[in-house]
Order: structure tokens, then sequence, then C-alpha cells
């Protein structure tokens, strides 16, 4: 067996092991394997915006025309008619 039959992290204790899970991760029932935590699932992740899940984190994301604040999780509305007056003429 290896790593202890855990998932992800084997601890070993004198007689026995434990497993546990990397941060972003939760340890099941079954005590060895480990499944993602959807942080976006508790408050959008904290995002003004989107929440994009990815594995063992997440991250935060703007709809078109806003861009991601420097705090990383706002959106702030992009002027475009300063940007080439928006494309009129």
């Amino acid at each position: 067996m290896r790593n202890g039959g855990c998932d992800q992290t084997c601890i070993n204790h004198v007689g026995n092991h434990e497993c546990t899970c990397e941060v972003g991760f939760t340890l099941n029932d079954d005590a060895t394997s480990c499944d993602d935590i959807d942080e976006c699932g508790l408050e959008n992740g904290g995002c003004q915006g989107l929440c994009v899940n990815e594995p063992g984190s997440f991250r935060c994301a703007c709809e078109a025309g806003f861009n991601l604040g420097e705090d990383g999780t706002s959106c702030h509305d992009i002027d475009e008619c300063v940007m080439d007056n928006g494309g009129c003429e």
C-alpha cells in the first residue's frame, strides 16, 4: 500500500498512521480520500463578481466591461468612452 492508502498526505504514528488533506481540501468519512472544498459555494468566495472554483483554491473574475480590482475580489467598471472614444467616431 502506497502512501498508507492516503489520497494526499500520510502522517506516520507509532503503530498506525493518519491521512490528512492539503489546504483547500477536506477529508472524507473514509478517512483516506480528499475532496475539493468549493469556496465559491459560501458567500461567492468573497468575490464581488464571478467566483471560479479550482482544485484546492478559487479565484475571482469579473463580467465583461469590468476589471478585477487590486484586492483580487472587487470589480470596477471600465470606462469604455476613455478608450478609443468607446469605438464611436
